[in-house]
């Protein structure tokens, strides 16, 4: 499994970290953790881009007691603490990868959080990078973080390496998903209601432009395996040529120094090169030994047959182009092709209860001449094999059944050479043993085709095959040994089928066998991850390996070459005894992904049924040292792979293949099947047979499947059930209730947490922040994640974190605040956020501040635990801590609304009318949905003067009760006797505070309200007479008492606030009347008429129609109208036209 040019992804990992204020529920992990295992906790990666730059934010958390210098800091104990720079480390030195060649390998994080208690320390590291293109043909760029090695603690998983990778395609996102949630998450073994543990995994698109998609990561989300079917007859071919273009002096080709071309430095250029690794294949007689080793899966043939079959071999080198030219006209029957181009100098063959190994025997020896004419032998060459049968050790076949029929295992092959003294005493012919382990197993011997053992041989090693004839026999050619010594130079290398020439135009051919002793037989099943080695590789760093990734690129040789007592024997000291290196150096690696074909039409890693092309290995790569130094050579291409009918598969996921299975911590069992985990639309349910620390990934997606990024982190399953034993209120999680090892002696239950805020229902689950308006706070235990906190920028949101815990006492549940404290952890927080201490021990509280700016648009996600702590009120020693489940608010800002006049019946009107004398008001409500900020009103100014009618007052009202930002206005007014008639729109303004934050603009809203003041009517003051009210108007009393029929007498008393008529409405009929001809038609003064309309000006014809309060004088009015006198027919249409009325004759 792995990338292009990079190396294996396995699964990515989770942002978040806890910041506590008291030891947490990884107590257990970091007590454990300080003494064996990895350092490494969690971590995430999140990203961004602007065109091709894409900026990287790397959250991890390490082991903060770190013994090296790079981990050292400026707290009192040395080591980091919160703005310090440390530079990460581990067993494998974490590095950046970018997916296209480039690297970062000096990782430094800035601190953010760390806890001496639980031994951790997080940061970040922000790492900028521009890519040659939005994609990498089609496909994400799969970058990642990776380094060695997870904590020995973790039931799944444990001590292995970890890869954080996150996919990058520009075409399709401009930033990743990214979670918050602790490293750690507790929660109880047995919940409440019955069910299996389960957590939400809270995860969002901070700028909330698509969904979140989660899913449980898988094997195959980054890699894949490499499927071979035998009716199809598939292969993967890589050339093994003698030379290249045509170069003499190739190093590992050259004929005339071969001590030289594979020296016995793994450090050196010459015993790593190409020539090197094929002369290894090819049984070179100067090579001790080698060891091939790779992840297998049979299957039968839909069609019938035997299952599996030659996983891998040396053959003949057929099937594509390019073939080498001395071998590209298949001749079988020629015994230079078949020794040269043909015959097998190695093979693997996987059945479903064996495991054979071995190679071909040349018959050169055994040729004739028939009429002139050289006539080999049929077959042309023997097979000298030994089978390894599945259930001669017995673990294996347990593991097994006894059967490797669709079961993923792993075969290690390990070869080496031996001499011994040819029966004629002219020659030295080849031998060869074998030793095969299965899942790490040695197997035993079934059968002997190479003969029986040697009289007295005991170097014998268990497990291992005797030594097997071959693949060059003794000889094979005329003069190949003259004068009793036999050579093997280059004039008589032909002849002689000496290794200068034999077998130096086939290939390593996977899932085919294609030599010279049987017909072609091709492989069914699946294959992951082999590796070549130069040299004899323990059984120890077998199995100590092969569940694990390798990192070549970190280390040259995998053993230790400097010790000059383990160095490669060129030849053995003696005839009975075997020389295998004891330094094993990697030659060549295939992890089989499709991202390692150079077409990749399948678009993103992963995928299956996608055929598999000219396939490059992942080890060595193209800028390798070793290649650049060939003449001619295009880099990897020695290495490269032509298939047929490959396709790509899915690898394992069972948990075996780079993925240790969960263990039962108590009891030391494997267990390989009976758990599982499950998500579903975030909620992560672990079906485990255990209380103990999984490691978990799940990956993260926008809408579609795109910007994916896996989170890492640990779920810590608490051995814990509900008791309500002792009633509702004091029901907790009880501690140690599974019968097995208690993890928290002393303590006895989980702490409770409740996170309350000043909040209001807002849409389905969701909140918005509120004001304290003298309610309770609001629990939001039904309003988490995925539900949403509203609120807005430059306001301050305020949680308020409550938590407690029940210990026993004299038989009963007690709080007793002088063995227990209850402390918080907190995850990634904003970064201008502030948690307070704690404030009491048990219960205890603290609380979540938090001012977001316009920045700040989009989701965030706090989560938060309540952790106990238990002293000995005697000993003064501490107990070990547990955490309560944790809980996580998705505070969503909004971008700060404008505020919003309230308009309707009861709020604010459209308009408002008056009356002359009386005192009226109309409210001018005002919201804002940002119910955190503060409002004020004003009136609109016009030309720098308020809009406010004279005399106007606005009257704030009393909204200290409201939850939510508003303002209540009352816009209060008593009209004067000039007022009648008043007309106009009177605007007003709502202003925002625009919060806290450095340039926010207060934001407003303007609001019209149509302000009228009644003609002609007026509402009697206290105890007011007609008499002064007709003096006001410019009339007298009689007039006045004229106007108001209802009045039955002068001198009545009328009431306070009495509407009366201080005038008749008039409507105009012209257009070209001026209000000094209605004052004097009238006979009223001009003065007069302007105080009773004071919209009307004295300089301006009145509208048609425009209404008009008059106080006529029969004295001093027009005696006539303009009608009198008029002829009616000559009149009708002048009568409410425009025209002037016909005077009469």
């Amino acid at each position: 499994v792995g990338v292009r040019g990079r190396w294996p992804v396995v699964l990515a990992l989770a942002s978040a970290l806890c910041l506590l204020v008291l030891p947490g529920a990884s107590a257990q992990l970091a007590v454990a953790g300080a003494k064996n295992g990895g350092t490494y906790r969690y971590g995430h990666i999140h990203w961004t881009s602007q065109k091709n730059e894409v900026e990287f934010t790397v959250e991890a958390v390490f082991k903060r007691s770190n013994p090296t210098e790079y981990f050292s800091g400026t707290a009192a104990d040395g080591f980091a603490q919160v703005g310090d720079t440390i530079t990460l480390t581990g067993r494998e030195h974490p590095r950046f990868y970018f997916g296209d060649d480039g690297m970062v390998n000096i990782l430094k994080m800035q601190v953010k959080a760390y806890s001496k208690a639980e031994d951790w320390v997080m940061g970040d590291v922000q790492i900028k990078h521009t890519y040659p293109g939005p994609s990498d043909n089609g496909s994400p760029w799969l970058a990642s973080f990776r380094g060695c090695c997870r904590s020995a603690q973790l039931a799944n998983n444990k001590d292995s390496e970890w890869v954080i990778a996150a996919e990058v395609d520009l075409t399709q996102a401009d930033m990743s998903p990214r979670a918050k949630l602790l490293p750690v998450v507790s929660v109880p073994f047995r919940p409440a209601d019955g069910s299996l543990p389960k957590i939400k995994v809270p995860a969002a698109d901070p700028m909330n432009r698509h969904a979140v998609e989660w899913s449980l990561a898988q094997p195959w989300d980054v890699g894949n395996a490499a499927y071979f079917s035998r009716q199809q007859k598939s292969f993967m071919s890589v050339p093994l040529q003698a030379d290249f273009n045509g170069s003499p002096s190739v190093p590992g080709f050259s004929a005339t120094s071969t001590g030289a071309e594979c020296t016995r430095d793994p450090n050196n250029l010459n015993s790593v090169s190409p020539g090197c690794f094929y002369r290894l294949l090819r049984t070179d007689s100067t090579l001790q030994a080698m060891t091939v080793e790779g992840w297998v899966k049979i299957q039968r043939p839909q069609a019938g047959g035997e299952p599996g079959g030659y996983v891998l071999s040396v053959g003949a080198d057929s099937g594509r182009d390019g073939l080498n030219a001395e071998c590209s006209v298949r001749d079988p029957a020629n015994r230079d092709w078949v020794n040269k181009c043909q015959i097998s100098t190695f093979y693997i063959k996987v059945n479903d209860t064996y495991i054979a190994v071995g190679h071909d025997l040349d018959r050169a020896g055994d040729d004739r001449v028939v009429n002139g004419a050289p006539v080999i032998a049929s077959p042309a060459a023997f097979k000298r094999e030994a089978a390894f049968r599945v259930c001669s050790h017995p673990t294996a076949c347990t593991e097994t059944g006894g059967s490797l029929t669709g079961k993923w295992v792993h075969v290690a092959v390990q070869r080496y050479k031996r001499g011994s003294p040819s029966t004629d005493g002219t020659s030295r012919t080849w031998y060869h043993s074998y030793r095969v382990l299965l899942n790490g197993h040695v197997l035993e011997i079934t059968r002997y085709p190479g003969g029986s053992r040697v009289a007295g041989e005991v170097d014998y090693d268990p497990g291992e095959s005797d030594k097997l004839e071959g693949p060059r026999a003794a000889n094979t050619g005329a003069g190949c040994c003259p004068g009793g010594v036999c050579t093997c130079s280059v004039a008589s290398a032909w002849s002689c089928g000496c290794l200068q020439k034999f077998q130096v135009g086939g290939a390593l051919i996977f899932g085919a066998y294609k030599g010279a002793a049987q017909d072609e037989s091709f492989f069914e099943g699946h294959l992951d991850e082999w590796r070549m080695w130069h040299g004899y590789r323990a059984a120890t760093e077998i199995v100590d390996d092969m569940q694990r990734k390798l990192r070549p690129e970190l280390n040259d040789a995998y053993g230790n070459p400097a010790d000059p007592a383990i160095v490669v024997n060129l030849d053995p000291t003696a005839a009975a005894t075997k020389g295998p290196s004891r330094v094993s150096t990697l030659m060549a690696l295939y992890n089989f992904d499709h991202s390692q074909a150079a077409s990749n039409v399948c678009g993103r890693s992963g995928l299956t049924g996608c055929e598999l092309t000219n396939f490059q290995p992942n080890f060595p790569e193209a800028s390798d040292p070793r290649l650049k130094s060939l003449s001619g050579s295009p880099g990897a291409a020695l290495y490269k792979a032509f298939g047929y009918k490959v396709t790509t598969s899915p690898t394992d996921d069972t948990g075996l293949v780079f993925y240790s299975a969960a263990t039962d911590t108590t009891g030391g069992t494997v267990q390989t099947t009976g758990w599982s985990i499950r998500m579903d639309r975030g909620n992560l349910t672990l079906n485990v047979p255990n209380p103990g620390l999984y490691q978990v990934v799940v990956m993260l997606a926008m809408q579609g499947g795109r910007a994916k990024v896996p989170v890492d982190f640990i779920v810590s399953v608490v051995d814990a059930r509900w008791d309500d034993s002792q009633g509702d209120a004091q029901a907790a999680y009880r501690l140690c209730t599974n019968g097995i090892a208690c993890a928290y002696p002393g303590n006895d239950y989980m702490p409770s947490l409740k996170i309350k805020a000043f909040a209001e229902p807002f849409s389905g689950c969701s909140v918005r922040a509120a004001l304290n308006g003298g309610q309770s706070m609001m629990d939001l235990e039904n309003s988490l994640f995925p539900c949403s906190l509203i609120t807005s920028p430059g306001v301050e949101v305020r949680l308020s974190l409550e938590g407690e815990d029940h210990q026993l006492g004299a038989g009963l549940v007690t709080w007793d605040a002088r063995d227990t404290a209850v402390g918080y952890g907190a995850g990634v927080l904003p970064p201008t956020a502030m948690l307070s201490t704690s404030n009491g021990t048990n219960p205890s509280s603290t609380s979540f501040a938090w001012t977001p700016c316009p920045g700040d648009e989009g989701y965030h996600i706090v989560c938060f635990e309540a952790v106990d702590r238990h002293i000995n009120r005697t000993t003064g020693e501490s107990g070990p801590s547990a955490a309560s489940a944790m809980k996580c608010v998705q505070i969503h800002v909004q971008a700060d609304p404008a505020p919003r006049f309230v308009v309707g019946a009861g709020r604010t009107p459209a308009a408002a009318n008056f009356t002359i004398g009386m005192e009226t008001a109309f409210p001018l409500h005002v919201v804002d949905d940002n119910c955190l900020d503060t409002l004020t009103v004003r009136a609109a100014e016009s030309g720098g003067v308020s809009q406010l009618p004279p005399g106007a007052m606005l009257v704030p009202q009393d909204v200290s009760r409201a939850t939510c930002a508003s303002a209540l206005i009352h816009v209060v007014w008593k009209p004067s006797y000039k007022h009648g008639g008043f007309q106009q729109e009177v605007c007003f303004v709502a202003t925002d505070s625009g919060g806290g934050c450095r340039g926010v603009t207060p934001k407003d809203t303007t609001y019209c309200v149509h302000v009228s003041v009644a003609r002609c009517r007026y509402a009697l003051q206290m105890d007011e007479q007609l008499q002064d009210i007709a003096e006001h108007f410019g009339m007298d009393w009689l007039r006045l008492w004229s106007l108001n029929l209802n009045m039955l007498h002068p001198d009545f008393v009328v009431n306070y606030g009495q509407q009366i008529s201080v005038g008749h409405l008039y409507r105009t009929d012209s257009r070209r009347d001026m209000p000094s001809d209605i004052a004097r038609r009238m006979g009223m003064s001009l003065e007069l008429l302007r105080a009773l309309n004071y919209d009307v000006n004295l300089a301006l014809p009145l509208a048609l129609g425009q209404e008009l309060c008059v106080v006529p004088n029969s004295c001093t009015g027009s005696a006539h109208s303009a009608l009198s006198s008029i002829g009616f027919a000559q009149n009708v249409a002048a009568a409410g036209s425009n025209q002037n009325p016909v005077p009469p004759a």
